[in-house]
């Protein structure tokens, strides 16, 4: 994610840092909160204080037609919730946004799931992922060693 950043800064493009890993705080540790360009962070992992961050991130980017860079913690189910009461994807589609997904996983079907989980409901159905027939997905998931 920090080269995002950095390149769509080197293209001064306006960039929306925000940091919603409160365990791994990758984000605000190279841009910290408080200085020009800084990552912003919710005021805890609480679920509410999470979705009204999100909320002021989604009207702050909207307003300065900027680019967000959004990390949230490995398997937080905040990003489904939300996606479920907001609407994300019609919400997306009414202000102009064109939503990009990436999604840092380890080795285990476990890591994935959540993956699975937020491309099923549709609230991230990015038009550059195509996971085939999942049918047959589920018999591909992993190759001889073990890995995806």
């Amino acid at each position: 994610m920090d080269l995002l950043i950095q390149r769509a800064r080197a293209a001064n493009r306006l960039v929306i840092v925000g940091d919603g890993d409160r365990r791994n705080a990758t984000l605000a540790s190279l841009y910290p909160p408080g200085t020009a360009g800084g990552a912003t962070q919710p005021v805890s992992d609480k679920i509410p204080d999470v979705k009204d961050w999100i909320t002021s991130l989604a009207g702050e980017m909207v307003e300065s037609r900027a680019s967000l860079i959004l990390d949230l913690g490995g398997g937080d189910r905040v990003l489904a919730e939300y996606g479920r009461e907001l609407a994300l994807p019609v919400f997306c589609e009414t202000v102009g946004v064109e939503p990009l997904s990436i999604y840092m996983i380890g080795p285990d079907m476990e890591d994935f799931d959540h993956i699975l989980a937020i491309y099923r409901a549709g609230y991230f159905r990015d038009r550059a992922v195509d996971f085939g027939d999942e049918r047959e997905f589920g018999s591909r998931r992993k190759n001889r060693a073990g890995s995806l």
